[in-house]
């Protein structure tokens, strides 16, 4: 509800009773500030456990800076010609460009490693679910980045 004179909101005893209720579930995006998914697994049960439907591994590691260590996968890239950051900039990076004479077609990626860490920290996950440590309800959740984020991040505009 909204007062015409002052284009405040205006809430009900009921809307606010329904706003201060306990939250049904909680969503985690991806990273947890813990050292391994295990303990990521094990904290969000203990503390979350009947809220959480789906738990993430953390992104702990070298992938605790969201898609930083992409930069590795780039720099492997023989089509591709890494640049030293900008002292200037924001967060002084590296980053990447085509190397001449190359194609944007002909570049290829066998592996970013999302698949791999995935693998181990499943690995990590299904007996902890298994045990009871992690709730029956509780799934896996594997969280990745959009393709553009790594490029906007490390590819050279021009290229």
């Amino acid at each position: 509800m909204t007062n015409e004179n002052s284009n405040e909101t205006i809430f009900s005893a009921e809307m606010t009773t329904s706003l201060q209720g306990q939250p049904r579930g909680v969503h985690l995006v991806g990273s947890v500030p813990l050292s391994n998914s295990e303990e990521v697994f094990r904290t969000t049960s203990s503390i979350l456990g009947g809220r959480l439907h789906r738990i993430p591994d953390g992104e702990t590691g070298v992938r605790s800076n969201w898609i930083g260590w992409q930069i590795n996968f780039l720099a492997q890239n023989p089509h591709l010609e890494v640049l030293p950051p900008d002292p200037n900039s924001y967060a002084p990076l590296p980053s990447v460009r085509l190397r001449s004479p190359t194609s944007s077609s002909d570049i290829t990626f066998d592996s970013l490693g999302y698949a791999d860490a995935a693998i181990a920290s499943y690995a990590a996950f299904s007996p902890l679910k298994q045990t009871g440590v992690i709730p029956a309800h509780c799934r896996f959740q594997v969280s990745l980045p959009t393709p553009l984020a790594p490029v906007v991040a490390f590819v050279v505009p021009d290229d």
